[in-house]
């Protein structure tokens, strides 16, 4: 009976809806953590990726703090 309700309130395009707004806000987050990756790679060519690459996989020796 629930689901009933439910579906009279959203109507026929309800889940349809839902679908593409979560689509459509997950694109817009993706395209705010590429686009500035993009433009340090390409337009600033300041290598912050690379710097900050770097310091992720070597490990650190005891009781020293990260740069």
């Amino acid at each position: 009976m629930a689901a009933t309700h439910r579906a009279a309130a959203l109507g026929a395009d309800g889940p349809l809806w839902a679908h593409v707004t979560a689509q459509v806000l997950f694109l817009a987050a993706l395209a705010c953590h590429v686009g500035p990756v993009l433009k340090h790679r390409l337009v600033d060519r300041d290598r912050l990726l690379r710097r900050m690459l770097r310091n992720t996989h070597r490990p650190r020796p005891a009781g020293t703090m990260p740069p």
